[in-house]
């Protein structure tokens, strides 16, 4: 295992996280680096206050201040797997924070839940369900397959929602990007590039690819945009404000992209984009 530690003036964990490609290919784990920028990323109280900084080295967008930043104390990171947090996920040991997108490709930021506080793991029907509906997959198909009620689905939905931080449904966007480019309990248990522990294991990051656009040359350059908006969990409501046009010409937007690219909604999207969008390589193996 490769391991840094560095300062919270030397790190955030949204930094660009550099790994040369003929290292990996190699199979060369000690050549693994991390270029951090000096940027404090957590406050007094240990609360991360850092915007998000993408984790490929292309992109360099502004980095907000922010006040009351705490000086620099000790921080390590080191190169982890999406199983990793994928089943703390599920036990209730981390909890959804934050993420921020730059051109399709998200970085999820997760946080330990405090071992004093109390919480609750998925239970089976909640993570059968959770799985399903991020890749795509309707709710009542679901209920018919599992003869149970549509209620119940929608409500072991929410009850999985709510246990691992986000808000509503669409602000699970980022764990459907990271479930279908990555998979659940058949992920690589080796560590990964651009998946990282942070601090001993208080905070975890992991980036998603870039959605696969190979194969739909007839989405428009505006479709592109409305698709970019969708995976990062923006309503049709949102999406009009932002480009200040009409809800109704959003919907038809989003419903021609939705019949070129053959997705019946707004998850399954994401399961056509990134089912075939190269994943985070792997570092090492057995």
């Amino acid at each position: 295992m490769i391991a840094h530690t560095a300062t919270a003036a030397q790190f955030s964990p949204f930094h660009s996280a550099h790994v040369p490609s003929g290292a990996i290919a190699a199979g060369q784990p000690s050549s693994f680096s991390v270029a951090p920028l000096p940027t404090t990323s957590f406050d007094a109280n240990q609360r991360l206050v850092q915007a998000p900084y993408p984790l490929h080295p292309q992109a360099q967008p502004q980095v907000p201040q922010f006040r009351d930043a705490e000086p620099a104390w000790p921080v390590d990171y080191t190169p982890a797997s999406w199983l990793e947090i994928w089943t703390k996920l599920l036990a209730a040991e981390l909890r959804f924070k934050k993420a921020v997108w730059n051109d399709g490709r998200c970085i999820a930021v997760f946080r330990r839940n405090a071992p004093t506080s109390r919480q609750y793991a998925l239970t089976p029907r909640e993570r059968t369900v959770l799985i399903r509906t991020l890749q795509g997959e309707r709710q009542k198909l679901i209920a018919a397959e599992a003869k149970i009620a549509a209620s119940t689905v929608a409500n072991s939905l929410k009850s999985a929602r709510v246990k691992l931080g986000f808000e509503d449904r669409l602000d699970a966007a980022p764990l459907a990007t990271l479930i279908v480019a990555n998979g659940t309990d058949n992920a690589s248990p080796y560590p990964q590039r651009n998946i990282y522990s942070i601090g001993g294991g208080e905070w975890y990051m992991a980036s998603s690819p870039r959605p696969d656009w190979s194969g739909f040359s007839e989405v428009t350059k505006s479709e592109r945009s409305i698709a970019l908006a969708i995976i990062e969990g923006q309503s049709n409501t949102e999406i009009a404000k932002a480009r200040d046009t009409s809800v109704h010409t959003v919907e038809n937007q989003v419903a021609s992209l939705f019949r070129k690219v053959n997705a019946s909604g707004r998850f399954d999207l994401i399961r056509v984009l990134y089912q075939d969008a190269a994943p985070n390589s792997t570092l090492m193996s057995a």
